[in-house]
């Protein structure tokens, strides 16, 4: 027991370490590529949990990142955008809501909507040129779904918009780091944040 507790120390402080150096926020990559590079053999439920690892990689920026200004910076772009969907009850979900990020990092948003070409509409309305493609989701039941996607730049930065259907606006996808309902920020919440 002892010894699966140490190697999930060694493979949480590695996958931050490869996180910090890649600047990405792709845990489960990082939680494997971890474990190889350490010659730790364990399969998925031996390894450690992603929430343990954003816990790592938060207090690893708060102490040795320069993130602070990136955060603050994508916050705020974030917030914008909200405001420019408003119509869609958009919420922020992911690390940035939990104020982590990195330099490859992408922003995620929630709309929630009729049909995907609603948003997508108010996207090329915006003047913004996107990528449209499909998603995999956890449902609130616990189902793997796939859900209509749209990834383009916004202030140079990575912005993924995820359409989800009206009725999910209570009962969102899970969150692949909680494994809890992504609740996210609202527009208001954000604009608190960002204040």
């Amino acid at each position: 027991m002892a010894s699966n507790n140490h190697h999930s120390q060694l493979i949480v402080a590695e996958a931050t370490r490869l996180l910090a150096e890649h600047q990405t926020l792709d845990y489960s990559w990082a939680r494997r590529k971890a474990a190889e590079n350490l010659g730790i053999k364990a399969n998925e439920k031996q390894l450690p949990g992603l929430a343990e690892i954003e816990a790592a990689v938060v207090e690893h920026q708060q102490i040795f990142s320069q993130q602070a200004p990136l955060v603050a910076e994508r916050l705020q772009a974030a917030s914008e955008l909200l405001q420019q969907f408003g119509k869609f009850s958009p919420r922020l979900v992911g690390p940035l809501a939990r104020g982590v990020t990195a330099g490859n990092a992408v922003m995620t948003i929630h709309c929630f909507a009729e049909a995907a070409k609603i948003v997508l509409f108010d996207i090329m309305d915006a003047g913004i040129r996107a990528e449209s493609g499909d998603v995999t989701v956890t449902t609130s039941r616990r189902k793997r779904e796939e859900r209509p996607a749209f990834s383009f730049f916004y202030r140079e930065h990575e912005v993924l918009v995820i359409v989800l259907g009206l009725d999910e606006y209570r009962h969102p996808p899970l969150d692949p780091v909680s494994e809890k309902p992504a609740y996210g920020l609202d527009a208001d919440a954000l604009a608190k944040r960002v204040a």
